[in-house]
This record gives C-alpha cells, structure tokens and sequence, in this order.
C-alpha cells in the first residue's frame, strides 16, 4: 500500500483507562511540507482501481508531531492568513497558538481578551475574521454556548501579534442543551454540527443571523435553528468538521472515519465515507486542497488532494499471524477443559511490534486448545487487577485494570466493538496470583469477570531486566467459535507493563483494542 506523508511513528501514550473509566467505545507536523505520492504495488487493489493508477487504501502514519509544550490537548484547527491557529480542549485559558509550520514548536501564544475558555471545542474562519466556539457541553446542562470572533494583527518592529475580540456571541439550541464539536460556515452562515454522545441523532443547526452580546436585548441570545439530520452510523461521534466552498463539500470528523456531504446537502447517509485510525482524532481543516488532521496524542496527519482522491481507508500498518493447528480444531466434549501439552516442535513465533531483547510469544492448537507462551519485560512492580475495588465517597465501585497481557478475539473487522468478539485479561489479583480475566466493554458500564475457561500460568522474574514468563491454554471453541469461522482475527497487547513504546501485534497502540478492523489477520495451517 502506498504510505501517505511521513515516518514517524506516533508517541505511545493512548489512556485506555479513559476508556475504561467511562465504559465506552469511542476510542499532530514538523515544517508540514508537500506529502510524498510515491506508490508501491497494493496487493488489495480491485482491478478497475489498478487500471485507474489510483487506490483506495492507504498506510497512515503522522508527517509530524506537536512540538509546543501548551499544546497538550488539540481540539480546534483552522488555517488563515498564511498560518495555522489551534486551541486545545477544557481546561486551558482562553488562547489561540499560531504557527506556520505544523509543529508549533515556535508557536504565537495568544489571549482572546474578554473571553471564557469553558470548553473550546472548533475553530473556523467566518466573515475574514476567526471563530472560536465554545460549544462543548459532556454533561448537557449548559444553558447557552458562546462564539468569540477574534481577528490578528501582526506585530511591528519585531514585537509579537495580538488578537483583538471583535464580537461575543452568547447563542442557545432550540431544544435544549447538545454536546458539541464541529464549527463552520456554509455560504457565510455559521453551522454547529453536534457530537450525538447518547443523543437521538446527529442534527445540525444553523445560526441565520448573530449579534454580538453588547447589541442584544437583556436576556436574550441568539437563537439556533436545525436544518439538517445526518445518519453516520449507530455510535459515531462527530469530532470537528470543516467546509469547502469550491467544491460545496462538508467534511466531517470522527473517531473512526472521515465524511464527506457534497453540494450543501445536510442530510442522511454521507457521499464518502473514509476509514481511519490515528487515535483520538478531535481536529480538522483544509489547507487549500490538503487535509490536515490531528489528535490529542499530538500526532499530525496531512493528506494531499484528500477531496478529489477515493481514499476508502488510511490506516496503519496491521499485524499479520499463522497459527499452526495439530489435531481436531475443535473438540465437541469438554470445551472448559485444555489438559494436553503441546507439540513441542510445532510452536509458531507471533512477531511483536515494540519488542526489546528477550521478549516473544509463541503459539499453537493442538487437540482444540489454543497454546499461547512467551516473556515480556516490565519496568516496575507489576499492578494488581481489581475487580470491584471499593469507591470513595460512597460511589459504586468501579474495576481496575492492572498490569496484564490482553488478548482480543475475533472473526469481523468491525469498527468498533460487539458481544461477538473476546477479549481476556491475564495478570495477578491482589494476593499476586494468576489470574484470568475477561472484560466487558459493550453491555453497560465497563466489567471485569473472571474468565470461566483457560489455564493460565505466570512467572514474574525480578533483576534488572524484569520479565514476566506466561503459558495460556485457551479451548478454541470459547474464543472463536465452533466450527472455525472463515476469517480469524486476534491482537495482543502488552498493558501497564512498559511505559515506553509498549509491544503489541497490530496497530498503534492499546486502544487498537476497541476497534477490530485493526486487529491482525490470521492464518491457519498446519505446523
């Protein structure tokens, strides 16, 4: 496949404990320069695309990352006026960062003077003038949101640019409070796409006319109006979003796509429809005909003539595995039970990204059960695994995910999770003994149960270099199905065991783990 623009690989850091804090599934570039096109044969290519000289997949990895220290949390993109202006998420003062070049490293710090950063969640540029808007609301209780329109004046005589406030517009939906994050203008008119965190569908709503806060009438506010409803799939989550005038296309970002509406059109399903994974992905815009794109993770993703390519996905590189089966595949009788030992001689290695000296796993079926065996290095004194821990404050008690090695199952590359796919947790509970789990991410709040099948077996060795030595016996039957299913998919991760750069299978990080359209392909055979 063709690798879209640069080589770094992403900083590791991915908070799956977010995740699993909140029981969800929703699972940043140096002097950004012209992307390189150069192609490589792409052995997925269907034959009108071949015949075409164009693809429709592509390897994603960032063109550079964030350098600025402030910059932590990227939540808004925008570029004006020869340059690029970011904000980040809650928490931060009301300031805008403005750069030339994508990685910031240089940045403008700027203040918006007279204005609130409750939660900055978009950027665009609306009448020359740049918008920010204040839009986000988890919890929606508040009862108005605010748009701040600021306009830079550069600097003489070598003295740093400011902004000036040009206008405040404190604005309200016509149906209560919504979660937002996608800002733009539409032919001159501002549009608020919502996030629909849990809502009845993903609407959008224009703001026909707005006058600044000292121009209105007391306690009034300027009042938004829904002119669209879009179907972007059950459980996607708009993220940011961005306008073209030239060619009349919205572009929508979410954590696992990006969406294309053309000529204006501000409903149903989206013309395009592109595949991504660059983690938490919360910031979009166009820089002429290049799409720029970032995450909270710092990465920056910059993909030349994105609107008039095909790109169905833009994805890292995946994971590949051969696991050698010896005996029946499956055994009918005694599915809980892995008690016969392995061919010694048909071990298969599974190769690792990330891995240091010392680390490997291998794997194999015999007689129905899958044999997993390997050693993995820890930095400090392993975690224990909680499951129902107790809580301050007399909240409920919520599991705790300790040091562990995770193992995802799988037969769909779904783009998020389902109650079809497994994935286990093999650690030590709070007596340091082995344990087997399995976790729950799709039935309700996050769960942590003991793993009902399996023998598991652990070996911490201390000294310098730490190594945990594990043997897993897992029936076949329990994890993928009985009789085997067409295609296999499994992934394996290395949790709060390293800080750095931790060793997995496939994809970027741990939070690969929520989205099985990632997981590595496996093939199977005999020794």
């Amino acid at each position: 496949m063709p690798a879209l623009q640069g080589r770094l690989r992403p900083a590791w850091r991915f908070a799956l404990c977010s995740w699993i804090a909140i029981g969800c599934l929703t699972l940043v570039a140096v002097g950004c320069r012209p992307a390189s096109r150069a192609r490589t044969p792409d052995p997925t290519r269907t034959a009108s695309e071949a015949a075409a000289g164009t693809s429709a997949r592509a390897l994603l990895a960032p063109a550079t990352r964030i350098a600025h220290e402030r910059i932590d949390e990227c939540s808004g993109i925008v570029w004006h006026g020869g340059a690029f202006y970011v904000h980040n998420d809650s928490g931060d003062d009301p300031l805008l960062y403005r750069s030339p070049e994508l990685d910031f490293a240089s940045a403008e710090v700027l203040a918006v003077p007279g204005a609130q950063a409750i939660d900055w969640e978009d950027i665009t540029v609306w009448r020359g003038d740049l918008l920010v808007g204040d839009i986000g609301d988890n919890g929606r209780r508040r009862e108005q949101i605010d748009l701040y329109r600021a306009r830079y004046h550069a600097g003489a005589g070598g003295k740093p640019g400011r902004l000036e406030l040009v206008a405040h517009y404190p604005c309200r939906y016509p149906d209560g409070a919504h979660d937002a994050e996608a800002l733009l203008a539409i032919d001159g008119q501002v549009h608020i796409v919502i996030k629909n965190r849990g809502e009845a569908s993903t609407f959008v709503y224009a703001l026909p006319t707005l006058t600044p806060r000292d121009e209105l009438a007391p306690g009034t506010v300027n009042e938004a109006v829904r002119v669209g409803q879009l179907d972007i799939g059950a459980g996607a989550q708009v993220t940011a979003g961005t306008y073209d005038a030239a060619t009349e296309t919205l572009v929508l970002l979410t954590y696992t796509h990006i969406l294309q509406y053309r000529h204006g059109r501000l409903a149903g399903q989206p013309e395009k429809r592109t595949l991504v994974a660059a983690r938490q992905c919360e910031a979009l815009c166009l820089q002429e005909t290049r799409l720029v794109f970032t995450n909270e993770q710092r990465d920056v993703f910059v993909i030349d003539d994105f609107l008039a390519s095909d790109w169905r996905s833009l994805l890292p590189p995946r994971g590949e595995a051969y696991l050698p089966v010896r005996g029946p595949s499956v055994r009918a009788a005694d599915l809980n039970a892995c008690r016969r030992h392995p061919c010694t001689s048909c071990w298969e290695a599974v190769a690792l990204q990330d891995a240091v000296v010392g680390e490997a796993v291998r794997w194999q079926v015999a007689d129905g059960c899958l044999h997993l065996a390997g050693r993995l290095r820890y930095d400090e004194a392993l975690t224990p695994t909680a499951i129902a821990p107790p809580a301050a404050g007399g909240e409920a008690p919520r599991p705790q995910l300790g040091s562990a090695l995770l193992l995802a199952f799988g037969s769909e590359p779904r783009w998020r999770l389902s109650a079809q796919e497994v994935i286990l947790a093999a650690g030590i509970d709070a007596a340091g003994r082995a344990r087997l789990w399995q976790l729950d991410f799709v039935s309700g709040p996050f769960r942590i149960e003991p793993c009902s099948y399996g023998q598991i077996e652990l070996e911490r060795r201390g000294g310098p270099e730490r190594e945990l030595a594990f043997e897993l016996a897992l029936p076949v039957a329990r994890i993928w199905g009985t009789p085997w299913p067409e295609r296999l998919l499994f992934d394996l991760h290395g949790y709060r065991l390293r800080e750095e750069d931790p060793v997995r299978l496939s994809g970027i990080d741990t939070g690969t783990l929520m989205r099985p359209y990632l997981w590595a392909d496996v093939r199977r055979g005999a020794p």
